[in-house]
């Protein structure tokens, strides 16, 4: 028996293996799923044509902003405002793109303008939240974060956020708890401190207390989820303190 092939075969092997694997590692880590330069002519065609239709691209601006390419847009985005001024989602992804560059004071005026023109427009509070926080600005982001909550709904990253910014605003837990006691007891009505408040015990491991927050305010458990994450705790801590 020749001896050699099997050694043969195995060096081939590996070196193509090798190769496969040079191929792969020069491989783009991402490909944009769309090409911006053609977006921009697709839309100018359709625009002189009168054949551009908002909804697909209200589809197109959500893509790049969920994977942050928005940059990459940033000559389309002023001629969808300008073709539908009525939409905000256009607008909020103007505000989204400045915020990334920087330019946070131009990013509050577009953000604000936004709320005041389409107040019931549902994430631009939460958008503009993270503006105010890079503009430094805790409080108005705390404000507008709170405002978001009170509306609704909200993102799972959103309270991430939420926390960040109440980490950033008072690192002492006691006196964040404190304070939001105080502003609930002066603004009763706002089912957004409340939710803060069950978001805050969870955070910090206070499962029954945050349970018993929502029981004892049955207005805030609308959500299934909140529903769910009362039989939950329930199911741990039986023992409520809150009246039924």
């Amino acid at each position: 028996m020749n001896m050699k092939c099997p050694y043969r075969m195995v060096t081939t092997t590996f070196m193509v293996l090798c190769m496969l694997s040079i191929a792969e590692a020069q491989q783009p880590l991402f490909v944009r799923p769309f090409d911006a330069t053609a977006d921009l002519v697709r839309f100018e065609e359709e625009k002189r044509n009168a054949t551009a239709d908002e909804r697909f691209w209200l589809q197109r601006v959500a893509t790049y902003t969920a994977i942050s390419e928005l940059e990459s847009i940033s000559e389309l985005i002023p001629r969808l405002i300008e073709q539908w001024p009525n939409q905000p989602v256009f607008r909020e992804a103007q505000m989204i793109l400045l915020n990334s560059r920087g330019e946070t004071t131009i990013a509050r005026r577009v953000g604000e303008q936004v709320i005041n023109d389409f107040p019931d427009y549902a994430s631009i509070r939460s958008n503009l939240a993270r503006v105010y926080f890079n503009d430094g600005d805790l409080p108005s982001a705390l404000n507008a974060m709170i405002a978001a909550v009170e509306r609704g709904p909200i993102r799972i990253q959103d309270w991430e956020f939420l926390l960040q910014v109440l980490a950033r605003a008072e690192p002492d837990r006691q006196r964040t708890f404190d304070l939001l006691s105080k502003k609930i007891q002066a603004n009763p009505e706002m089912k957004g401190l409340r939710y803060l408040q069950v978001i805050l015990l969870t955070r910090f491991g206070q499962l029954a207390a945050a349970r018993d927050v929502l029981e004892a305010h049955p207005e805030l458990t609308a959500n299934p989820e909140l529903q769910r994450f009362v039989a939950d705790v329930n199911a741990v801590y039986p023992q409520s303190t809150a009246k039924r």
